[in-house]
């Protein structure tokens, strides 16, 4: 541990983080796995006289690298790094899944899907089922029922049994997203590490 002779303790443990964005919002991360500082200075080193000693040091440039590592994952991470803001809303995820055809002709998607995502190779949804088409019926979630998605086909397109992959977005309600930019961004703010103390007794006679 790292003793700090002013505070006549050491350091225990790492540091809480506190990282103030310039548009005001406030990153907190107090469960850390390791953390760690270092100083940079770049200096010029004037020389003179006989045995060409070093004169004076002018600091041009000083920098202090701080890293720290979690092993929370969360949308904060993302949010303070790419300098974004969390958004709140219904938002559709992609997935592509292999059903099975009931009876019925009919695939029954047991949750809801968002509308007009719905893609089958081969086939195009329609408002009504016929021959190269599918329609797609989505029952919304609400407080009394789940939301699901029934996806019907016409005779000849498909058969009881047969196995039909489908692609689709998938809709998450009350869910949050961090909009993750494709090009390199870094978050501008201040940091703050507060650092647990240990003191050391000291007993005087």
């Amino acid at each position: 541990m790292l003793y700090i002779e002013k505070y006549n303790g050491y350091l225990a443990d790492v540091p809480n983080i506190e990282f103030v964005r310039c548009d005001g919002t406030v990153f907190a991360y107090d469960e850390l796995n390791s953390a760690s500082m270092t100083a940079g200075h770049n200096m010029i080193t004037i020389t003179g006289g006989q045995g060409n000693f070093p004169l004076a040091y002018i600091d041009t440039d000083s920098t202090l690298e701080f890293t720290f590592e979690s092993s929370q994952f969360t949308l904060e991470i993302f949010e303070m790094a790419n300098g974004v803001t969390q958004e709140a809303g219904d938002f559709g995820m992609l997935e592509s899944n292999r059903f099975d055809v009931e009876t019925g002709l009919k695939i029954n998607i047991p949750y809801e899907v968002k509308e007009g995502s719905v893609v089958i190779r081969g086939l195009t949804e329609d408002s009504a089922a016929a021959t190269g088409k599918y329609k797609v019926t989505i029952t919304q979630s609400g407080a009394d029922t789940d939301g699901k998605t029934v996806i019907e086909f016409y005779e000849g397109d498909v058969t009881v049994g047969q196995v039909v992959r489908v692609a689709y977005q998938r809709r998450v309600v009350g869910s949050s997203k961090v909009p993750v930019k494709t090009t390199s961004t870094t978050a501008k703010g201040s940091l703050f590490a507060h650092w647990p103390l240990k003191q050391e007794l000291r007993l005087c006679a």
